[in-house]
């Protein structure tokens, strides 16, 4: 019996967001007690401006798919759901709250909110019987 589709929206978190700017302004209490107010200031600043950069510079959504064919797993990804390219997909970390996933090379942490909880249930399935599975390389 072939395996079914597994497709995964894939949104920006905002609660990645908001756990960097916690560490930001933590580094930036410890500065301002340590070292001094001014220091303090320009950290915040400065993160501030880098984490914004990032979120703007993460597409609000793209899709990612995995379908099968002669039982093994073909990873997809595209954009805008209409124009699909062929990507390598590795697990790096699975966890419940947090997962990390390596997409042609680049790290992509999967939040709680990247997408709905039945799809990163499914695709953290999906995931993990990947991983166990050995790979035979020629």
């Amino acid at each position: 019996m072939p395996k079914p589709l597994i497709a995964v929206v894939v949104r920006r978190s905002s609660l990645a967001c908001v756990a960097q700017m916690v560490v930001a302004f933590g580094l930036a209490a410890y500065a301002a007690f340590f070292v001094s107010f001014l220091v303090a200031v320009a950290l915040v600043c400065s993160t501030l401006v880098l984490v914004v950069l990032q979120h703007r510079a993460t597409p609000r959504r793209w899709h990612l798919r995995c379908r099968f064919e002669n039982e093994h797993a073909i990873w997809e990804v595209a954009e805008d759901a209409g124009t699909w390219r062929g990507v390598t997909c590795r697990l790096v970390r699975l966890a419940p709250q947090l997962s990390a996933i390596e997409i042609d090379g680049r790290r992509i942490w999967l939040w709680p909110d990247s997408s709905d909880a039945q799809s990163m249930r499914r695709l953290r399935e999906v995931l993990g019987e990947q991983a166990a599975i050995p790979s035979h390389t020629p």
